[in-house]
């Protein structure tokens, strides 16, 4: 008995003595790339998000040197828009936002823009005051809410840029304001743009 404790005892001792084997790591063998490809290219990822809306406006007669998307809240977000489109877009005018909000029906986009109106404390529908300082655009249509504001901007440049697009809706309410001018509110009646009418809300 004594013996076999013995060679049990040898064979685990010379088992635990022997050194270990070295393992290999495949990254001390195949050469490693610098580059963190986790971490994605600012740069590219600009380029490619904004190619193509850059190229759509300017082939629709807008002109847009640069544009970044805007993440800055207005009105209309608040009342649950089914999407946007938000940029900051910059050509040889300056600069000005853009923002496109579309509802899901009619009742929801007037809802948004009557609410809107009274942010911006209007009366009523037509009333020719002065909304902001900057010049301004909007266009309201059965589902959809438009506004543009910043530097220079042209109402019927907007229209035709739509009317390009597909969209030959009439739209419901136009509401232009020049740099230093009041508001000026038009509408569409049989295919044409008329000075709208004021009315109460």
């Amino acid at each position: 008995m004594k013996k076999i404790g013995y060679i049990l005892f040898v064979t685990l001792l010379a088992a635990c003595s022997q050194p270990k084997e070295k393992t290999i790591d495949v990254s001390d063998i195949i050469p490693q790339s610098k580059r963190d490809y986790d971490k994605l290219d600012d740069e590219i990822e600009k380029v490619d998000s904004t190619r193509g809306i850059r190229a759509l406006f300017n082939r629709n007669g807008i002109e847009v040197d640069s544009l970044v998307f805007s993440d800055q809240k207005q009105f209309p977000d608040r009342v649950g828009p089914k999407s946007s489109e938000k940029y900051k877009i910059l050509n040889s005018n300056g600069s000005f936002q853009y923002y496109n909000w579309s509802f899901k029906d009619s009742l929801k986009t007037v809802n948004a823009f009557y609410n809107w109106l009274d942010m911006f404390e209007i009366d009523q529908l037509g009333d020719e005051v002065n909304f902001q300082k900057e010049p301004l655009c909007i266009m309201v249509g059965d589902t959809s809410l438009i506004f543009i504001s910043g530097s220079s901007i042209a109402l019927n440049t907007w229209i035709d840029y739509y009317k390009v697009l597909g969209f030959d809706e009439e739209w419901n309410y136009l509401v232009h304001q020049k740099l230093g001018s009041r508001a000026r509110w038009f509408t569409f009646v049989d295919g044409q743009k008329v000075r709208f009418k004021s009315n109460t809300l």
